[in-house]
């Protein structure tokens, strides 16, 4: 029996046949509640106010918890557990959503290791909500390669790839989303320790969205890195560290350009000279390009001919998306050059007024 739930009464006396139970909204439950020794999939936001039922760790393979205290007591989870182990002897999805409590901090501290939870069969694996240290994976130990982890949270939280099998994993995403709040805080250099951790045949997708995380892009070899997103401002400079300096990048998202250098090649492109034994190709496999830059006085200007020269270094560039007054600005190239970018398939106007420039 799968049961969505769409009324409190339901979920408060839901029977023992239910083995797959899904709500988004927080939950309130009577005290001494217990989830079915069937249940196999459970999808809920917990509540502030009560506890949530115990979970039988056994049967379960896809958890996703929504709303989950710093302090959440895991040993709520039972049926598997011995010796402050709790065993996920079957669960295959893990998805967990902290909610930050400035009063949980200081117990999640004090408890950090009493509890270690063991996952004999988990591949995809979840988390955002981390602050400076993510003790739900601290804690955690997986007796099979992950395939795929997501990470949101602080830089430092991300530090914790190292020690959960990274090299094994075919596919890593991390959203850093804040600084953190740790005094003397380095997120460049916690984003860095984790990415080293990355090795063989695994794929990032790097998303930094917090905008006092100032990316010092030559701090960062890894070579695994296939596809960035950046809200915080990103320099030309930046912009051609990324697309020379890694050859696996197929994704390339700029939310915040600061066109505040245009090199001196650039300049060609404009001048209708034939360039082509001026440009060397840029190493790296760029396919979509997403740039967003200020339409302050002037940066228009300068801004189509950094993009028209960047789109002259990507010849495996199938689409290009970006400000509607730069696309214009550039249409005459995008015909005169059209040799250069022979994969170019889609070419997206954007808002530059739009307050999320999603690619």
């Amino acid at each position: 029996m799968f049961v969505r739930v769409s009324s409190r009464a339901l979920a408060a006396n839901y029977t023992p046949q239910i083995h797959r139970l899904q709500f988004h909204h927080a939950l309130t439950f009577d005290a001494h509640q217990q989830f079915s020794k069937t249940l196999t999939h459970l999808d809920i936001a917990l509540s502030l106010s009560s506890s949530p039922p115990r979970i039988y760790a056994e049967p379960l393979r896809y958890l996703r918890l929504q709303d989950v205290p710093l302090n959440f007591d895991w040993t709520l989870c039972f049926g598997s557990t011995s010796d402050g182990h709790v065993d996920f002897d079957h669960l295959e999805t893990l998805d967990v959503g902290f909610l930050f409590e400035p009063s949980s901090v200081a117990a999640t501290e004090k408890n950090r290791d009493t509890c270690e939870l063991r996952f004999f069969r988990l591949r995809q694996l979840s988390v955002s909500g981390c602050l400076e240290r993510c003790s739900l994976l601290e804690r955690a130990r997986f007796l099979l390669p992950l395939r795929a982890v997501s990470i949101r949270g602080a830089a430092s939280a991300m530090r914790v790839l190292s020690q959960i099998a990274a090299p094994k994993i075919k596919c890593i995403k991390l959203d850093v989303d804040t600084a953190g709040n740790a005094p003397g805080a380095q997120p460049i250099a916690d984003l860095n320790r984790a990415l080293k951790a990355v090795r063989g045949e695994s794929s990032i997708d790097l998303c930094v969205r917090q905008h006092s995380v100032h990316l010092d892009l030559h701090m960062f070899e890894c070579p695994n890195l296939t596809r960035i997103a950046i809200t915080a401002p990103t320099s030309s400079m930046q912009l051609m560290v990324l697309i020379g300096k890694y050859p696996r990048l197929e994704h390339l998202a700029l939310h915040n350009l600061v066109v505040d250098h245009v090199p001196a090649q650039a300049s060609m492109v404009r001048s209708g000279r034939y360039i082509s034994e001026y440009l060397e190709p840029a190493d790296t496999c760029i396919k979509h390009l997403y740039l967003k830059h200020s339409m302050a006085y002037g940066t228009v200007k300068k801004a189509s001919v950094l993009v028209s020269f960047v789109m002259l270094l990507l010849p495996s560039l199938e689409t290009l998306a970006t400000i509607v007054d730069t696309i214009q600005e550039i249409s005459g190239v995008l015909c005169d050059y059209k040799p250069f970018y022979p994969h170019l398939q889609n070419i997206e106007l954007r808002n530059a007024n739009a307050h999320y420039f999603k690619p």
